[in-house]
Formats: C-alpha cells, structure tokens, sequence
C-alpha cells in the first residue's frame, strides 16, 4: 500500500530530515560552529554508547548511517510517495537540531521528556517529537505541572 505525503505549494514535497549526532550544540551547515572540546567529549559519548549498547543503540547507529548517503537515504523514503526517484532528491534548504538528553552517569540515551520549572519559566527538555510537543493533551499536562510547581 503506498502513503501519501503533503505536498507544498510549490508541488514539492519533503522527507526528513534524519537525526544525526552532531560536533556542537549549534551546528547548522557543515563543520560552522563546531568546536574541537565538545565534539570531543559527543564522540566519547557515543563511543562509550555504541559499546554499552542500551537500547540497542548499536542497530540505531547502523539504520541512520545508511541514510547518510544519497542511495540510502533514498530507500528510506522511497516507500513514502508513489513516483519519486532517486534523481528527484534535492538538499535541505533547512535544518533543525533536537537535542537528545544524556545520562553522563550511566552513558545512556534519556527517552523521556522532562519538565523543569522554575520561578519565571518552564523548560520542556528531551521533547523528540514536534507533534508531541503540540499537542493540546501535552500543552494541558505542562501547564498542570506548571501549578503544582507554585
């Protein structure tokens, strides 16, 4: 059975992007913004994650390399939409980073959202799903949790 995907208004349509672990919190084109301390210290994370492999962080790893290459990245998608082929892969014009929350402790990856709230704001950390983070259910448990904090 073939899905179908939203079309934009300009009669394209978009798949993605993936998530990849990147050298800084802040890196949104290439190596712009990387600095050699933290990429460090994220490849010692992953390292320690890949051996450990929680979750089986090891088969995660594997799936999303795959989709770093064009011809991978395409057999991903290519059950999405009926008709595209590997030509029709255009680049991102934009990009987005999601921070993922890690356990420094244990090395483990922390799959559930957290709600810090504190005098004059709240923060929702770990949120991976922008429909999630939308939803009206969500909106109302964050704002309960928001009244008990007072």
């Amino acid at each position: 059975m073939a899905s179908t995907l939203p079309v934009g208004l300009k009669g394209e349509v978009t798949v993605g992007p993936s998530a990849i672990p990147l050298l800084e919190r802040e890196q949104y084109g290439g190596l712009t913004g990387a600095n050699v301390h933290d990429g460090l210290a994220m490849v010692g994370y992953l390292l320690r994650l890949f051996g450990k492999n929680r979750d089986h962080f090891r088969s995660i790893v594997w799936r999303e390399v795959i989709k770093l290459s064009r011809a991978g990245f395409f057999g991903e998608a290519d059950g999405l939409a009926i008709g595209p082929d590997q030509e029709d892969l255009q680049p991102g014009k934009e990009v987005g980073i999601r921070s993922q929350r890690v356990d420094t402790r244990t090395v483990e990856l922390m799959n559930d959202f957290v709600i810090e709230a504190g005098p004059r704001s709240t923060h929702v950390l770990n949120t991976v799903s922008p429909a999630f983070t939308s939803s009206l259910p969500f909106a109302e448990y964050v704002v309960d949790t928001m009244k008990m904090e007072v």
